[in-house]
């Protein structure tokens, strides 16, 4: 596993705090989209452009577009006056903007160095004229996916207010050959490695917090799964040794590890440190106890549990007490994820011989349908900020990746083409 550092220089030219504006409301409709612009790189006098600088504003066109909250203005309709696409804050004319009905641009500038380029990229209100944030960046060419995706993050905050997710990653169960590897990507389906080679059967893969490790669950050690952690630059580091099942890992806020264990069959959860001590035994109850998850303050989880006859999603307090169940109706339902902004539950239902994602409230109320008559939609997963999920579906055909806002609105396959499962989505990076 490798998560990727820029070094760059920000230049903070954003209006002051008390002068903050704020321009999206993402709760609303997802319908009402926020209208944009985005122009090309405007390369240093005298020089012609490089494919790289198209691509790099090509990428943060993609990232408004996959948040499903912005109208991306077709080019064609771009102002041609020199003045309008000055990409100098001083010198730019934002009439020609305001009459294609631009409520923000995007412009920005590059000069080649001898490490490879400085970028400058700027967001402007044009009915306003007013300049929102400016950015200057000192990168190589192989780092203009993650300068994008960090002016992308950018925009989001300036307009919206809440922090992007465009320079997260997507862990998930790639199948390589006929083996199951852990494998990661960007949010957007770019930038994918395979991060085990087991050569064996790698699933369940659950991101640690800090975003430097990743749990997981592997048939490497013979027979019996046993529970894995990849810590970034470093080799798999085996937790658990029990010869019975261990599964469905999840970490609490402190670093530790949820995991459903049982030597016959019949699972129940536990807390374990990473040297694999038993801290607390969290359930202890007939049938599969599984596929934990951790409210953010820690104080509660929720957890399917065939207590019930059938798997059903429950409830409980950090200490495994205070047990209730959350859903009533379905045939089964599974992999319940707690949303970060601890309002939401996610979670995939059995229906009508389909797997389906549902939402509801944190105390099981307000069941809500997101995915329907699209194949097996199955193990759905939170963005950091709580309004993404991602999620496996097969409505293409072999199990893939997609993501979609929170309502179940703009549900996009972002990869990759191979057959993968289990996504989990990754915490901000520090």
């Amino acid at each position: 596993m490798k998560v990727l550092f820029l070094s760059f220089i920000l230049l903070f030219l954003t209006a002051k705090p008390s002068e903050a504006r704020l321009y999206i409301v993402v709760d609303q409709p997802s319908e009402n989209r926020f209208p944009i612009a985005v122009t090309d790189l405007v390369p240093e006098e005298g020089k012609k452009s490089k494919p790289w600088s198209q691509q790099l504003t090509k990428k943060i066109r993609d990232d408004l577009e996959l948040s499903g909250l912005f109208d991306l203005i077709d080019s064609s309709s771009y102002p041609s006056n020199p003045e309008a696409l000055s990409p100098n804050p001083a010198t730019i004319q934002f009439g020609p903007w305001t009459l294609i009905g631009a409520q923000a641009l995007v412009t920005g500038s590059y000069s080649l160095t001898e490490e490879g380029a400085k970028i400058s990229l700027h967001l402007y209100d044009p009915f306003l004229g007013q300049h929102l944030v400016g950015r200057n960046y000192n990168a190589k060419e192989s780092e203009i996916g993650i300068i994008a995706h960090h002016f992308s993050d950018e925009i989001l905050q300036a307009l919206t207010g809440e922090r992007g997710v465009f320079s997260t990653q997507i862990a998930f169960v790639c199948l390589i050959g006929k083996k199951k590897e852990i494998c990661s990507m960007d949010m957007d389906g770019g930038n994918q490695r395979q991060l085990t080679r087991h050569r064996s059967i790698a699933i369940s893969p659950a991101w640690s917090p800090s975003g430097k490790q990743i749990a997981y669950t592997t048939f490497k050690s013979g027979e019996n799964p046993e529970i894995f952690v990849l810590t970034a630059g470093g080799e798999p580091e085996q937790v658990t040794a029990t010869g019975g099942i261990n599964l469905s890992p999840t970490w609490t806020p402190k670093g530790q590890l949820a995991v459903a264990m049982g030597m016959s069959g019949d699972a129940d959860l536990f807390l374990l440190n990473l040297k694999g001590k038993v801290l607390q035994q969290l359930t202890d109850s007939f049938g599969i106890d599984i596929n934990p998850s951790l409210s953010p303050d820690g104080r509660a989880f929720v957890f399917a549990s065939e207590r019930a006859g059938r798997l059903h999603i429950f409830r409980a307090d950090s200490s495994g007490r205070q047990v209730r169940r959350l859903t009533f109706v379905g045939y089964h339902n599974d992999n319940p994820d707690w949303s970060p902004r601890g309002d939401k539950i996610v979670f995939q239902g059995r229906d009508q011989g389909v797997w389906d994602l549902f939402i509801m409230n944190s105390d099981g109320s307000m069941i809500q349908r997101l995915t329907s008559e699209s194949g097996n939609n199955e193990s759905p997963s939170w963005a950091p900020n709580g309004r993404y999920i991602t999620f496996a579906s097969t409505r293409n055909g072999p199990s893939q990746i997609f993501i979609m806002r929170e309502d179940g609105s703009n549900q996009i396959h972002v990869g990759p083409r191979i057959e993968s499962r289990q996504p989990d989505w990754s915490p901000w990076f520090k």
